[in-house]
């Protein structure tokens, strides 16, 4: 069994982060500090549930349900690196991973691992381990989606985030997601 990442907290310096409730998703806002770290248990289908914020807008400050870090059991089906265009001014440098509920591949939320220059203090190092691990899984993280031919099953964790819709790759209908992903077992 590999454990990967456990999270420490801290200064930072910091990259191009994005512009969506970045300090929200870096965990580099003051409501940091109230996150419950001991991780909830539940599934990729009772987070699909959860009830997200009214308005989700760039400037919303961390809501009290995105106090709670959460673990799933979950198959990474898939992954991407939103890297940032400077032409488009889009893209986060987040690797955007793909889970969903054993034996379920339709059933899906997302789990995000922030850019280890957008991350504080320690955090850094336990990204840049996460991040070893996906690449592991079929080749360095690119641009383009690359599904899995064999999902991978992981107990993986973090920080419960409502995103606003989009239209991303494996969005939860409720636009729940595990970011920062904190943890990730094999």
């Amino acid at each position: 069994m590999r454990i990967l990442l456990l999270l420490a907290l801290s200064g930072a310096a910091f990259a191009q982060c994005g512009v969506e409730r970045t300090d929200v998703k870096d965990l580099r806002d003051k409501a940091t500090v109230e996150i419950h770290m001991k991780p909830v248990s539940a599934t990729v289908g009772e987070m699909r549930k959860l009830k997200p914020p009214v308005k989700i807008g760039n400037t919303l400050p961390r809501q009290d349900s995105e106090k709670q870090v959460y673990e799933v059991v979950a198959d990474i089906i898939g992954y991407k690196h939103e890297a940032f265009n400077k032409s488009t001014n889009s893209g986060d440098g987040d690797y955007h991973v793909v889970l969903s509920t054993p034996g379920k591949p339709k059933q899906t939320m997302i789990m995000e691992i922030p850019d280890p220059l957008c991350a504080p203090g320690n955090y850094k190092e336990a990204l840049t381990q996460l991040r070893a691990f996906i690449d592991s899984l079929d080749g360095k993280a690119s641009p383009t989606f690359k599904t899995l031919a064999n999902p991978v099953r992981v107990k993986a964790s973090g920080v419960l985030f409502f995103d606003k819709i989009h239209g991303q790759k494996g969005v939860a209908p409720n636009g729940v997601e595990l970011h920062p992903a904190l943890e990730i077992k094999q």
